[in-house]
């Protein structure tokens, strides 16, 4: 996958001397379209518009996409990380590793695969609670139903991920990474409570 880092052009500004930096990881089982949603909004348009578009397994974690934007309040520069997570139960040794130091996560399940769901609330849900080194209230997590453009194929209701989303106060989208449906609502509404939480690391840069 292409890395797309957007940076200042011009060599006379002098760079400070630290870089701000959030780190998404994107975790749900396998083939829920966890590497679909990231494709489809770092490249600003629908997958199916876009060649070559990839439908491989990730391997492990991949360290993705690496975005700058801009926070829509303090108006800081932060580079995000996202993390892609590979779902297949061989690599969840390796993910283990990232919940760790992670504080923000999405959960991703299909809309169309109920036993991704249960997987989700049960699953994902307990081994971040488990293993990431903060409390779920200091840390943003966002539970994510993929591929709500075949509705006729849904067998998760919005209204029963809604109710598991409540229960532990984290928010709940339904996306679709081919017409893009909520993909850009989902970012900027992450960037706002990053803007509000300060979920930020501070790397200083070497010299």
């Amino acid at each position: 996958m292409n890395v797309q880092n957007k940076r200042t052009s011009d060599s006379t500004q002098e760079r400070p001397p630290f870089s701000l930096v959030s780190s998404v990881t994107v975790v749900g089982d396998s083939n829920v379209g966890k590497t679909s949603l990231i494709l489809s909004y770092i490249n600003s348009s629908p997958l199916n518009q876009q060649p070559g578009a990839s439908q491989r397994a990730t391997i492990g974690v991949e360290n993705s996409c690496l975005k700058q934007v801009e926070l829509p309040t303090s108006s800081e520069i932060i580079n995000l990380h996202l993390f892609d997570a590979g779902g297949h139960e061989q690599f969840r040794n390796v993910v283990l590793s990232y919940l760790k130091q992670g504080r923000i996560f999405f959960i991703v399940f299909d809309l169309c695969n109920e036993d991704t769901f249960n997987s989700a609330v049960t699953y994902w849900m307990r081994v971040i609670k488990e293993n990431c080194k903060y409390a779920l209230d200091e840390c943003l997590i966002y539970l994510i139903g993929t591929k709500c453009e075949v509705e006729q194929y849904r067998e998760v209701s919005q209204e029963r991920a809604q109710i598991f989303a409540d229960q532990f106060s984290i928010r709940y989208f339904e996306v679709s990474a081919f017409s893009r449906h909520n993909v850009d609502c989902l970012f900027k509404t992450l960037y706002a409570d990053i803007d509000e939480v300060k979920a930020i690391k501070i790397i200083y840069r070497m010299h």
